[in-house]
Formats: structure tokens, sequence, C-alpha cells
């Protein structure tokens, strides 16, 4: 909807635009056959030119859409409504609208739609109503919308959704139902809906989702967005071959079983920011070949173990309680999240095992700034550090940039360099070289 916002805007900043209606006709012909009516439009209907396929009403000063307000307006494909004080939307008003494909109504005073509010909207394929006061949907509201793509009822006040409420809706590929009050989804909500592709109820108190989404129908499912819920556990044997992102931020989930994510092979994008998580077991993530963002930030895990994720690009570890992190063979990953834990130092021996890595964040963490960390600090100086990362001990280099420190204040004389005060750093051998050897058979890079 971008385009039509930015001709109002542009139209309404244009001195010679004095009238209530304009003609929306820039050079490029991003506006051609475009109508927008401003704030001083209060009333429906409205005369249009016969070569006027779209309207958009921007503010306009109308409470009430009534019905046949479109009547003499066949020819219309795009209508919108965004920002007006509109509450009451007659049933019919938008009959004789045969043509039409896209329907707005956003950041309005709608609270209630009538059950034929979109009756004959045959043609009709994205209906956008976000943004408004809606508190509840009737199950006949969509009926005969069986070329709809695209629904969007976000930023609600949606309690309930009733079941069969989607029937038919046979074309739909993306579903919005995010900032709602929806505290439950009926089981088979989602049922024949099987070229779906986007799902989002984000934002809403479920504690569960529909069982079609871990399999069944939506064969074609490629991103669950159930971010701000309450969602404590999810099923063990849930599968979907296609699906690339599923973000699970700030809800309940303690821990994550082992093959909680077997069934999902083709993802992409896997984020479970913000849950609480305090263990995982290190096989979690074994058969997510294809996984390039991974993102387990701002939980209460201590120990981490991520491997063989071959085409991992981003991993975010930040605001944990990370003590330990063994990582091995991630050859694509180029940034490393690592900020806000309680990491004293890092093993120089196997940095082989990302050969790509180009950012890395350090701060907030406990460094022990002995010989050990030396080869830390001649690595690092190769990335882009998004922080800067300070000494926490011993007393003498407190507080001291981490990445400033050469070799004398690290190893002082009269200082095995050899021994390190501060926590065991063993990577599979045990040892620790230092300040700068590194053997090519280590192949665990391990973090404490």
């Amino acid at each position: 909807m971008f385009w039509e916002v930015f001709c109002a805007v542009l139209s309404a900043s244009l001195v010679h635009l004095q009238s209530s209606a304009q003609s929306c006709t820039m050079s490029q012909g991003l506006c051609v056959g475009t109508e927008v009516f401003s704030s001083n439009q209060t009333i429906l209907p409205v005369q249009l030119s016969a070569e006027t396929t779209k309207v958009l009403f921007f503010t306009s000063q109308i409470h009430t859409i009534s019905k046949g307000a479109f009547m003499n307006t066949m020819q219309l494909e795009r209508v919108e409504f965004i920002g007006t004080p509109t509450a009451n939307i007659e049933d019919g008003a938008f009959q004789s609208l045969s043509r039409l494909k896209v329907l707005e109504i956003s950041s309005t005073n709608v609270t209630l739609l009538p059950p034929d509010a979109f009756k004959d909207l045959s043609k009709l394929e994205v209906l956008v109503l976000k943004q408004n006061k809606i508190t509840s949907i009737t199950k006949e509201l969509f009926d005969g919308l069986r070329n709809l793509r695209e629904l969007q009822l976000q930023h609600n006040s949606i309690g309930s959704i009733p079941e069969g409420t989607f029937n038919g809706l046979e074309s739909l590929q993306m579903l919005n139902l995010s900032r709602n009050k929806l505290t439950s989804l009926q089981a088979s909500l989602l049922s024949g809906l099987r070229r779906l592709q986007i799902f989002s109820v984000s934002g809403n108190q479920l504690q569960t989702l529909p069982e079609e989404i871990w399999g069944g129908e939506l064969t074609n499912l490629e991103e669950i967005n159930a971010q701000g819920n309450k969602i404590r556990v999810l099923p063990p044997d849930g599968h979907n071959l296609k699906l690339e992102k599923l973000f699970l931020d700030s809800n309940h989930l303690s821990k994550v079983e082992e093959d909680m994510f077997a069934g999902f092979p083709s993802l992409k994008t896997l984020s479970l920011q913000s849950n609480g998580l305090s263990h995982l077991n290190p096989r979690v993530f074994n058969k997510l070949t294809q996984l390039r963002d991974l993102n387990l930030s701002h939980n209460r895990l201590a120990n981490v173990s991520v491997s063989g994720l071959g085409n991992l690009t981003s991993l975010n570890l930040e605001n944990n309680r990370i003590r330990s992190l063994e990582v091995t063979n991630l050859p694509s990953l180029h940034t490393l999240r690592l900020a806000d834990n309680v990491l004293t130092t890092i093993s120089g021996a196997a940095w082989d095992q990302m050969p790509n890595l180009g950012a890395l964040s350090l701060g907030g963490n406990a460094w022990h700034c002995d010989c050990s960390l030396m080869p830390v600090v001649t690595r690092v100086l190769r990335f882009t550090v998004t922080d800067r990362p300070t000494c926490d001990s011993p007393q003498r280099l407190k507080d001291e940039d981490v990445l400033t420190q050469t070799e004398e204040m690290l190893c002082p004389a009269g200082r095995d360099p050899t021994q390190s005060t501060g926590d065991s750093i063993a990577a599979t051998t045990g040892t620790v070289p230092c300040p700068l050897a590194r053997t090519s058979q280590e192949k665990l890079l391990t973090f404490t």
C-alpha cells in the first residue's frame, strides 16, 4: 500500500490541490488512474471519472460507509480507507464492485463488521483490516472470497475466531492474526488452506497452535510467526517439508527436545529468543542442514554446543549465562554474537572451524586477560567487532579494552605464558597453546 500513501502525502503537499478530490497524475505514471480524497471529504458516495480504477480515502472525515456507497463506480479495482474516523460499515457497502481486487480499511474506529460486508466480491485478492478496533468476526464474513490470497487482521482486539471462518478460502497464501487478544484457536481453524504460505499470530495469548501447522494439509507453509505468546511446549512429531522460517520468540519454552525440529529439513531461520531456555540438547539442531540464521539470545543457557551446520551464517547467543560454548564445523558462519554472557576466555585452538567469520560481539563478559587470550586478540582484530569488550580480571587490567592488549601486557615478564589463572579453556586436546601456537588437528573451538 506504500505507493498509494505516497501519492496521498504528495498530493496533499502541493499548493495547487485545493479541492476535496485530486487526480494523481505523476509523470512516471505511478498514480495514474488513482483519485485521492483527503480530510476535506466527509461523505459518500463520491463522483469519480470513468478512468479511475483506484481510490484512496486518506484521513477523510467519513464516519459511515453506507450501503451502495460505490454503486456507480463498478470499474474500481482498489479501494482504501486509511486513517479515517469510520466506525460503521453497512451491509452492501461495497456491492456492485465486481472488479475489486484490493480492499483496505486500516487505522479506523471500526469495531464490528456485518456478515455480508464483503458479499459478492468474488475477485477480491487482498483484504487488509489492520489497526482497527475490531472485537469479533462472524463465521460468514469471508464467505465467497475464493480468490482471496492475502488476509490481514493484525492490530485489532479480536478475542476469538469461530470454527469454519476461513473455510472456502482455497487461494489464501498469507494470513495475519497478530496483535489481537486471542487465547486459543480451534484445532481445525486452518483446515483446507492448502495454499497457505505465511501464518502470523504474534502478540497474542496463545498457549498452543493449531495442529494443522505442524503437519496435515498445510504442505505449502513456509513461514510461521508465533512470537509473543504463552506457548510452553511444541509437539515432538511436527513435520513440514517446506517450512523455512519459524519465529517463537518471547514465549514460555523452557526446554527444547532433541527431535523437536527434525521434521523441518528446509528450515533456514529459527528464532527462540527470550524464552527462558536453560538447556539445549547438543543434537537438537543436527538435522537442520539448511539453517542459516539461529537466534538463541535472551535466554538462560549456560552450556551450548553447535556443530555441523554447514549453511549457518548468523548465530546470536547474546544475553544468556553462557560459560562454555563448543563450536564445530561452521564453514559459512559470518556473524557470531556473544555479548552479555559470563565468558572468561576463548581457546585459540580452532578458529579454522569458522573460516568465514567476519562480525563478532564480545562485550559484557567477564574476560580474564592473561596470556591465553592473546590468540583471541590477534584473530579478532581481523573481524568487525560490534562492541568493545573489556577485561574483568586480573585487577591490574580491569576495565581495559581487550582488543588493545599486547603480548607484553597479557604475558608480563616473570610469568609462565603457558599458565592461565582463568577457567579451563581446553579444546579437544585438553591443552592451551600460548600465545599464538595452534594445531590443525584440533577441531573444537571452546569458549569458557
